[in-house]
């Protein structure tokens, strides 16, 4: 089934049924809706709704729409009790039938499967209609083809149930509230002359009304919190479209093995913690493991701990009652709850605050949170993908980091290798970035020269692949020809940040925590440092010219050096 219609279709629909209730449109007002919307989310030859009556005994057929004669019509009723219809309203449960004939072979009593077996349906599909956690009818979608529905349609009727059944429920309410309405003016006018009748009428109506208005009160407020649920999950969901894997590019043996790992663990709800340097693609691991497991359905809500102030991140992550603090104008739900059913990624988990952490466990161990100033647990069902780029054993070990949350979240890690460990992926993902952003900026670059590729094999990318990316897209736009070479090629910036690094000042000291830190920096900046001598020299050590002289060492100690670095002037020099 086209994602479109699984992204947007029912969303449009609940949206539509969402300002039918706050025009107190009547039952058969939104019935019309919903009939025009489902033809393009199910396929149907008949469809009907049928409502519990007053008593919950028996269900009323009260729209009927077919493409020929109705066997079953508006007004036919049919006991519940020990019928098939009873335990899918007691479960909530939504029922598949793509053969009716063999289905009425074995429920030979079912008048209602007979009388749509003669309409020459054969398959069909009941969803139950559940509001505010009662069911108040069915509703039934019948095709004359066999095995016309799947757990695809299950799964988007789903998505609308709730407000499709407190849109029919409440489009009950207004008839209802209408008839009465009817039959108080008819009493009223009847009972004109008679001013104590008159008076006590008009008490039973106000109560009526008042009541009413109280049951429409509440609908409107479940209305509300689902319009701004489902607007909050169709901005998470335009980020769900891409396929897993798909983003991800190369084939080397540490990144497939990543892979590998986040294929095994996205069928279960284990949670994950992604860990791995600045750039190496984290989100993307996230997100495809979240569209290999059971809750793509549902969205992914993506939470940057260190982009939220501190004061903010409890609110963000729980949610906050109206009043809890200065500002709270009204209930506000948080990250946890949104991602209810689906997949709550915390990217960024090293930078959530102590005062935080406590919470965050809490929300890990019972499966349950408190909103600030909220007086009791709210249970949710979110699967926890963690990420970070700091290393949090030593965060344990300095007391920043909660141990029993550290082993809460370090149930199955998945380390992701730094550009360098990859190098056989830098020509095909050079390749994508080049195609991607020559195409996005109206370039005619199709290709890198060997020199420029030599270059950046040699290099040891501390930003890794989005540092790759952003270098790229900066060569793209200054070159003008069709063919990318090594004067569009910028590492002019890379030194800088190694001396900040090594100061203690900019962003890279977050990762300086350690003297084999430092000494794994210090290794960089000479690596980088030798390189560009050798680039300089045409890759030549030895005689006038020559790196040796200019360094002002003997060329057999460079020699030793560059070997001990993993460099060659053989490859350092430009081709």
């Amino acid at each position: 089934m086209p994602k479109e219609i699984h992204l947007a279709r029912p969303w449009l629909l609940a949206r539509d049924l969402i300002e039918s209730i706050n025009h107190g449109k009547s039952e058969q007002e939104v019935l019309d809706i919903v009939y025009r919307e489902l033809r393009g989310i199910v396929p149907f030859d008949r469809i009907g709704v049928a409502t519990l009556d007053p008593t919950g005994e028996r269900l009323v057929m009260t729209s009927v729409r077919s493409d020929g004669p109705p066997k079953i019509d508006v007004g036919y009723a049919g006991r519940l009790k020990g019928s098939t219809l009873e335990p899918l309203l007691r479960e909530q449960r939504v029922r598949i039938i793509n053969d009716l004939e063999a289905y009425f072979g074995e429920h030979p009593k079912s008048h209602a499967t007979h009388r749509i077996l003669q309409e020459g349906m054969r398959s069909n599909l009941t969803l139950p209609l559940i509001a505010r956690g009662r069911p108040i009818g069915v509703m039934f979608l019948s095709s004359r083809q066999a095995g016309s529905y799947r757990p695809a349609h299950e799964d988007l009727l789903r998505e609308v149930a709730g407000p499709m059944a407190i849109a029919v429920e409440n489009g009950l309410l207004m008839d209802e509230l209408k008839r009465r309405n009817q039959q108080l003016e008819q009493q009223n006018v009847a009972l004109r002359d008679a001013d104590q009748l008159k008076s006590r009428f008009v008490q039973q109506l106000e109560a009526e009304v008042e009541r009413r208005t109280g049951e429409l009160q509440a609908s409107y407020q479940e209305i509300e919190r689902l319009k701004d649920q489902l607007q909050m999950e169709n901005v998470y969901l335009k980020d769900e479209v891409s396929m897993p894997f798909t983003e991800i590019i190369g084939s080397s043996p540490a990144l497939a093995a990543s892979l590998e790992a986040a294929r095994k663990v996205a069928l279960s709800d284990t949670t994950v913690l992604i860990t791995g340097e600045t750039g190496t693609g984290k989100e993307l691991i996230a997100r495809a493991i979240h569209n290999l497991s059971t809750r793509r359905g549902k969205a992914l809500i993506r939470v940057s701990c260190s982009a939220i102030p501190e004061t903010l991140i409890e609110s963000e992550l729980f949610g906050h009652e109206k009043g809890a603090f200065t500002g709270a104008v009204s209930r506000k739900e948080g990250r946890f709850e949104l991602a209810s059913g689906g997949t709550l990624f915390l990217d960024e988990i090293g930078d959530v605050p102590p005062s935080v952490q406590v919470k965050l466990l809490r929300a890990l161990q019972e499966r349950e949170i408190e909103r600030l100033g909220g007086t009791g647990p709210i249970g949710v069902d979110a699967r926890i993908i963690a990420a970070t780029n700091r290393n949090l054993e030593a965060m344990v070990v300095d007391g920043r980091f909660r141990e029993d949350l550290y082993y809460r979240l370090n149930v199955f890690p998945i380390m992701l290798p730094p550009l360098r460990d990859r190098r056989e992926d830098l020509p095909v993902l050079a390749e994508h970035f080049l195609k991607k952003h020559a195409r996005r900026l109206h370039r005619r670059v199709t290709k890198i020269t060997p020199k420029a590729m030599n270059l950046f094999l040699s290099y040891d990318w501390p930003g890794n692949v989005r540092e790759l990316e952003h270098l790229i897209e900066r060569a793209v736009i200054l070159c003008e020809g069709d063919t990318l070479g090594i004067a569009h090629v910028d590492f002019s910036r890379r030194p800088h940040q190694f001396q900040a690094a090594v100061r203690g000042s900019g962003s890279a000291p977050e990762r300086l925590r350690t003297l084999e830190d430092v000494k794994r920096y210090g290794e960089q900046v000479e690596r980088e440092f030798l390189r560009q001598t050798l680039l300089r020299s045409g890759g030549r050590i030895y005689g006038p010219g020559g790196a040796a002289k200019s360094l002002g060492v003997r060329p057999t100690t460079l020699q030793s050096r560059l070997s001990k670095l993993g460099l060659s002037s053989r490859r350092a020099a430009p081709r």
